[in-house]
């Protein structure tokens, strides 16, 4: 839920920022829209409805060691 008012962050350390470099897969913005679309925009295991909080990824099973 969003605050119902601002709220001063008076932490100097909370209010630090930084810059940082990703390395983007090219063409990632396509293909999490055609992934988002396929499952119906949710989220494939959890049924989650949020597109924010999708990412979209490769599922691979793991099986645990015997």
């Amino acid at each position: 839920m969003d605050e119902p008012e601002a709220v001063p962050i008076e932490d100097p350390i909370e209010r630090g920022y930084t810059v940082r470099e990703t390395k983007v897969r090219l063409h990632q913005g396509l293909f999490r829209g055609r992934v988002i679309a396929a499952h119906r925009d949710s989220c494939t295991i959890c049924r989650l409805k949020e597109l924010r909080l999708l990412d979209a990824a490769h599922i691979v099973e793991r099986f645990a060691a015997a």
